[in-house]
């Protein structure tokens, strides 16, 4: 079992390529099970930042309520995340049709400094209002 950065880093190029596809296959599967270990994965700080990358993508595409409290924390521009697990965590929002979420993203695109990331949050916040 990977538990640290570190033993990541370890692996290949290829083996961790194949690692990151599995994370998202395994999550796409919709199993509670698998839900349960990616939500585990993105809340690990600990974890590669292309590994948490995955957990995001895969919790956003599958929405189980429950995860988008994390997704935004991964979000939020004074969390100090890795930027690509922001961005990803801002897509996965995206996905999302709660007016909350909308909300959220609206008040971190206040406060965001990068152009690229106001632009997506936006987007984002967009996206979702277009559901309503």
């Amino acid at each position: 079992m990977l538990n640290e950065r570190s033993d990541f880093m370890k692996l290949g190029s290829r083996e961790r390529q194949l690692l990151i596809r599995t994370i998202i296959a395994v999550g796409m599967l919709e199993v509670s099970e698998a839900f349960e270990r990616l939500y585990a994965i993105l809340a690990d700080r600990k974890r590669d930042s292309s590994i948490r990358v995955s957990a995001a993508f895969v919790l956003g595409r599958i929405d189980i309520d429950g995860c988008k409290e994390l997704l935004l924390q991964s979000a939020d521009p004074a969390a100090g995340e890795h930027p690509s697990l922001r961005q990803q965590s801002i897509k996965a929002l995206g996905g999302s049709s709660d007016p909350n979420v909308a909300s959220a993203l609206d008040s971190f695109s206040a406060i965001e400094t990068d152009p690229a990331n106001r632009e997506l949050l936006r987007q984002s916040a967009r996206r979702i209002r277009s559901k309503q």
